[in-house]
């Protein structure tokens, strides 16, 4: 979970099993830009079910780029309708 990510973005090696598809920005050339200001291109995207602790199916959108790590964005989920608790240690 990540509080900064505006998207949910994954790297290239996650979710292999899913296809790349092409997105309306990566279409464009459109990238999105990471909390140090640097430039990421977008690769596409994956379309990904997902069920919800009530068992309920959840279509969820992950953009795919050259990231090191999984960022799902705390902002999606909230204005997807889902609370987002943050706790520190």
């Amino acid at each position: 979970m990540d509080s900064g990510a505006v998207d949910h973005v994954f790297p290239e090696t996650c979710l292999v099993g899913i296809p790349l598809k092409e997105s309306p920005l990566s279409r464009l050339g459109k990238g999105c830009v990471s909390a140090t200001s640097e430039e990421i291109p977008n690769r596409g995207q994956k379309q990904l079910v997902v069920k919800t602790r009530e068992g309920h199916c959840r279509g969820m959108v992950i953009r795919i780029a050259p990231v090191r790590k999984l960022l799902l964005s705390a902002a999606k989920m909230n204005e997807a309708g889902n609370d987002v608790h943050l706790q520190g240690e």
